[in-house]
């Protein structure tokens, strides 16, 4: 009798796995939502921002039990490299106490959390299907909000000419699951939601989500297409792609005329058709830190250094790690996740497995290398423990699968 009960207690904890993990962007969205909800609701951001925060919290609580069933001593790892990293920096980098204590409490809050839960995920297939229906929520709500107060949102962003940075990189990751799944399963309104996501995004976010969608969707899609040795709609993609390519400028300059007509200013927009390349102040940021990298290669110099030199990030995670830790370690961490990247891409894994690790990969890696800091970004740390996983699950026996005992 035990063992006939087995299996459905692991399909209910994996269940609230990807639950919470789903819980955990929703929430990130609802936060950077807030203000814009300000905007048409009246009710003030910070409530709205501390229930979430909240809700997330009551969630991580009442699932914890999740953890201590699944327990395993390799857990141990993740909090005990917290509490060495902070040790070390303690005693050796003393004078970096004042910016790490911030980072290092969003890694506790935000990041540790998330990757204690993925470590025990086994159940990618349960993942996605989470993901995909908070993917429809979150198109659902944005629709409705802009429905309800599409004056009020304009009037948001023009007042003081902003833009929706945080909320186009919380979009991000529902819009790789949207493309995703209409490029394997064909769904018209997973296409839908994910077009009028990124238009959002184009239109009040900034260009760094767009490369991501750009290089997951191109990425993705010839993946699939080599994988099914379908060499004519190869060749038909890449010709339409290049056309655009040729058009690009023109295309774009339609597409700002459209907007201006609507009544439509995007920040975006305009900095493709006037200065594809601004950085938006980064080059500033960056010159001291690559200056110092020059003059001391080889100096290790502690986690949030930068903001000791240019009082920031780097916003680039090569050039944050090549200033904190030196062109030795520093580059060897460099190289460590370049090989997670060819491992995420070209292993030999279950597809829904593969594509999870994609998706959060491709999210994960496009934003830093334009903005953020390692040590605070959820998709990074969850891609890393995901990735895990999938190699271990993979040369482990399916319990999902196996004949039922009678």
């Amino acid at each position: 009798m035990l063992l006939k009960k087995r299996p459905q207690m692991v399909d209910k904890d994996e269940k609230k796995i990807s639950t919470l993990l789903t819980l955990i962007f929703f929430c990130l969205i609802i936060v950077n939502m807030s203000p814009i909800m300000e905007s048409i609701t009246g009710i003030p951001y910070k409530t709205v921002s501390s229930f979430a925060k909240m809700f997330l919290a009551a969630g991580c609580v009442l699932y914890s039990p999740v953890l201590l069933r699944r327990f395993q001593p390799a857990m141990l790892f993740l909090p005990l490299f917290a509490a060495m990293i902070y040790l070390i920096q303690l005693v050796f980098f003393d004078k970096l106490q004042v910016f790490f204590s911030e980072t290092f409490n969003s890694f506790i809050t935000l990041c540790l959390p998330a990757m204690m839960y993925c470590f025990t995920l086994r159940d990618f297939e349960q993942l996605q299907k989470s993901f995909l229906k908070m993917s429809y929520l979150i198109s659902g709500m944005t629709v409705l909000l802009f429905a309800v107060g599409y004056g009020a949102v304009q009037a948001y962003f023009a007042a003081d000419s902003s833009y929706a940075q945080g909320l186009g990189y919380a979009y991000l990751i529902p819009i790789l699951f949207l493309i995703q799944d209409y490029i394997k399963n064909k769904k018209i309104v997973s296409l839908l939601c994910a077009i009028g996501l990124s238009l959002f995004i184009l239109i009040y976010a900034s260009r760094g989500p767009l490369l991501g969608i750009g290089l997951f969707s191109v990425a993705y899609l010839y993946r699939t297409l080599f994988r099914k040795r379908n060499v004519l709609l190869i060749i038909i993609i890449t010709s339409i792609a290049a056309l655009f390519v040729i058009g690009f400028d023109q295309i774009l300059l339609e597409l700002l005329k459209l907007m201006q007509k609507l009544g439509i200013n995007s920040r975006s927009m305009s900095l493709l058709t006037t200065n594809l390349v601004y950085d938006s102040g980064r080059g500033t940021i960056q010159q001291p830190l690559l200056r110092e990298i020059a003059a001391n290669p080889f100096l290790i110099r502690g986690i949030n250094a930068d903001y000791l030199l240019v009082g920031g990030y780097a916003h680039n995670i090569a050039i944050e790690l090549l200033y904190e830790f030196g062109v030795v370690v520093g580059g060897g961490i460099l190289l460590y996740i370049a090989w997670l990247v060819g491992r995420t891409a070209f292993s030999n894994i279950t597809e829904t497995a593969r594509s999870i690790c994609f998706i959060f990969m491709c999210a994960s890696i496009t934003s830093l290398l334009v903005s953020g800091t390692v040590w605070a970004s959820q998709t990074f740390w969850i891609w890393y423990v995901l990735q895990r996983n999938v190699f271990k699950v993979s040369t482990a026996p399916d319990l999902h699968h196996q004949p039922a005992v009678r």
